[in-house]
């Protein structure tokens, strides 16, 4: 994606590494990465320095997001990882909707994939 002072690519998620320091190895597989995708961009930037920002990113053991209720009046929207900028917008919409009481625009089989009880034994929260 074209940024003001260059192009901004990558990102590299290694499930259990809550590392969170620049590294020259993520580096090279972003460039890897970007290689097999835009190679005529890729050969552009092979003698650019890179520079990056490291975190952790939030995610589950199931790898599915969190969201919905969590115990009474108290709602989530978690676990996101990778995924944050494709699911966050509907499931917003869904805890919203869950709080109101409105019908979710999210059906129940997929809502129940996401429900912060999946993993407790008994009856799922209400949907």
């Amino acid at each position: 994606m074209p940024a003001r002072d260059g192009v901004l690519f990558g990102a590299t998620h290694d499930r259990g590494d809550t590392g969170s320091d620049e590294r020259a190895n993520d580096h090279a597989r972003n460039r890897a990465t970007l290689a097999a995708v835009l190679p005529g961009l890729a050969a552009r930037l092979d003698d650019v320095p890179l520079t990056g920002q490291a975190g952790v990113r939030a995610s589950t053991p199931d790898r599915q997001p969190i969201a919905g209720l969590l115990a009474p009046g108290l709602y989530a929207l978690t676990g996101l990882g990778g995924r944050g900028f494709l699911f966050a917008p509907l499931l917003a919409e869904h805890v919203a909707a869950l709080a109101l009481g409105a019908p979710s625009p999210v059906p129940r089989p997929a809502a129940a994939l996401v429900d912060p009880m999946r993993w407790t034994p008994g009856p799922a929260s209400p949907m």
